[in-house]
């Protein structure tokens, strides 16, 4: 390391996330990894997978995209937690003002909101999938879906490509 570089600090959520991953990456039935790093995001990928979906975690939520030949085509899972501290009480999650939990932090929180919801949809979406489609036309309307190879779109006139999965 460059000592006259300087070190700048991550944010929060970053430490939280890479705690949790260490702690829980056996935990995923899908292969993820970890490419990038920088001050805005975290960036994962599914190495298994076509190079197409790619995971970031930024301050505020965790998306997985299907950015395909420059674009993107559609978020597979978009999650949002904005952890408001109530003196006295503990953090709530502004982005989900249905739920009336109290969380003791905002890395409490982030878990619940974003990381275990993750882990969740890899284990039981991205896991149980074979490909994924894509549908629409680009520079108009695009969107993607995880699907089995024998399980198309009813509508075919929708369906621009399918990437299979290894």
């Amino acid at each position: 390391m460059n000592p006259n570089r300087k070190k700048l600090p991550r944010p929060r959520i970053q430490r939280a996330f890479m705690g949790w991953f260490s702690q829980n990456r056996t935990r995923f039935t899908v292969p993820v990894r970890l490419i990038k790093i920088t001050a805005e995001e975290i960036v994962l990928t599914f190495p298994q997978h076509p190079d197409c979906l790619s995971a970031g975690l930024s301050r505020q939520s965790l998306n997985v995209s299907v950015d395909y030949e420059g674009i993107c085509w559609d978020l597979l899972i978009s999650l949002d937690s904005y952890p408001t501290l109530l003196p006295g009480m503990g953090y709530r999650c502004d982005s989900h003002v249905d739920i009336a939990k109290i969380w003791p932090t905002r890395d409490a929180v982030w878990q619940d909101m974003l990381f275990e919801p993750f882990l969740e949809w890899v284990n039981k979406r991205l896991a149980n999938s074979s490909c994924v489609s894509l549908h629409g036309r680009p520079g108009e309307s695009t969107w993607a879906r995880l699907s089995h190879m024998d399980n198309q779109s009813p509508d075919p006139t929708s369906l621009w490509h399918i990437l299979p999965f290894q």
